[in-house]
């Protein structure tokens, strides 16, 4: 009986040995076949390469990345441009883990953009559809500042936000000696006067930093393009809905930053005429290296789709595109000076910077004050008058604090020059650039 069971188990084993050995034998053949695939695979891609057969390397990546030969792989593969394009394709998809593309598909769009698209712009063909090129991204280049960009609208991870006139989405910007996200506002309405403003407002400390303008025609449409910087926090508006912890540092960092912004608009004469707290972008930086550095916070100024120089003001349009950051005395527009305009977008950037410090809407910001059909003086007074319940006792309190000779902490600094701004006597709430001085 022993016997016959040592027997039976050395049958097992010797079985279990074979079946072993038959599935490693299998496994070594299979990635043997698979290796000679992938060796085939970048030789063909090579030799495609050494012809300038860019339409043949881009068949063989459509069909032969992932399955046979994997992106890796390629780097084998000893030509300037497509060594170019890899590298770029995989600093772009390490750039934003959000971003639903695949590296396979950034590789094609950027090959293109090496080897195709020079033959494109050589025709002043300078937006390519992806049903032209049949790759999973739109194309556009700029021939003034002579980049292209790899267009995300309809990746999963692409969308940044719609207004009432304008859809934005991500775009990679691809340049000669870098590659970076950036956001792209499209619409389809006239932009020439807005564009004009944004061009002269280049490189200003406090407005959102633009890259590049184009234009281009769609089924009969013709859209204009903004390209600008990627501010990662999308607008203020946002961080106050999703109650983003800021600390007092960052919340003066804002504040600064928005009324230096100011301050070079009304220097120049322009009115911005949209300062809700939706019209400012913030990118908030963290330092993962090193722990004890501060992490930094940027905000600043966008959307001029209704901003005007202050000699060709509208007495009839809107002073605020949102009624509720309108100054009392816009209720009275005949009868306001050039001073009283400039003093009525500090009045709304302090409506939102009374949200930023008290972390909660100005109990007047009311919108039917603004659009109230009573008689306007009816209106103006009660309107007054909410703004001084809500504000004055408080105002008094830090300003006797500050003839007494008692130094203010930074909270209270900062909520006293809020305050300040919201005073419904324009005279009493300060310049820009007074503000802006007082918030260093």
């Amino acid at each position: 009986m022993l016997l016959s069971r040592v027997i039976q188990t050395s049958h097992k084993i010797t079985i279990a040995a074979l079946f072993v050995t038959i599935v490693g034998a299998a496994s070594f053949f299979s990635y043997s076949l698979y290796k000679e695939k992938q060796i085939a695979c970048i030789g063909a891609v090579a030799k495609a390469l050494e012809i300038r057969d860019y339409s043949l390397v881009s068949r063989l990546l459509r069909q032969h990345v992932d399955t046979t030969v994997s992106v890796a792989a390629l780097e084998a593969v000893q030509d300037s441009s497509f060594s170019r394009a890899l590298h770029k394709a995989e600093s772009i998809k390490q750039m934003d883990a959000a971003l639903r593309i695949s590296l396979k598909e950034l590789l094609l769009c950027t090959f293109f953009i090496e080897t195709e698209l020079p033959s494109s712009i050589e025709n002043h063909k300078y937006y390519l559809k992806k049903e032209e090129t049949g790759l999973s991204c739109n194309l556009e280049y700029d021939p003034e500042t002579k980049l292209c960009f790899i267009l995300l609208e309809g990746i999963k991870g692409g969308r940044i936000g719609r207004g009432k006139f304008k859809k934005v989405w991500k775009a990679v910007l691809y340049a000669q000696d870098r590659v970076e996200i950036v956001a792209r506002a499209e619409q389809r309405l006239p932009m020439e006067k807005e564009v004009a403003m944004m061009r002269c407002l280049r490189g200003v400390p406090g407005i959102f930093e633009t890259i590049a303008f184009t234009r281009h025609e769609d089924a009969g449409i013709q859209y204009t393009t903004v390209y600008s910087k990627l501010y990662t926090h999308s607008s203020l508006q946002k961080l106050f809905d999703k109650k983003v912890a800021l600390d007092t540092t960052d919340k003066v960092a804002i504040a600064r930053q928005i009324l230096q912004g100011l301050q070079e608009l009304h220097k120049r004469h322009i009115l911005h005429c949209d300062l809700g707290a939706r019209n400012y972008l913030v990118a908030i930086l963290q330092n993962e290296h090193k722990k004890q550095v501060k992490r930094q916070v940027r905000c600043v100024i966008s959307d001029f789709g209704r901003a005007v120089l202050l000699d060709e003001v509208n007495t009839a349009a809107r002073l605020q595109g949102n009624t509720s950051y309108i100054a009392p005395e816009a209720l009275f527009r005949e009868s306001m000076q050039e001073a009283d305009y400039f003093a009525s977008e500090v009045f709304a950037v302090g409506c939102v910077l009374y949200n930023l410090f008290y972390e909660k809407r100005a109990g007047w910001q009311l919108p039917h004050y603004g659009q109230d059909t009573r008689e306007r003086a009816v209106v103006y007074d009660e309107y007054v008058q909410h703004i001084r319940t809500l504000r004055d006792e408080r105002y008094r309190v830090l300003s006797e604090k500050v003839q007494s000779g008692s130094k203010l902490s930074v909270e209270e600094q900062f909520e006293h020059l809020v305050l300040k701004m919201v005073d419904p006597d324009p005279k009493a709430r300060g310049s820009a650039a007074e503000l802006a001085v007082l918030f260093e």
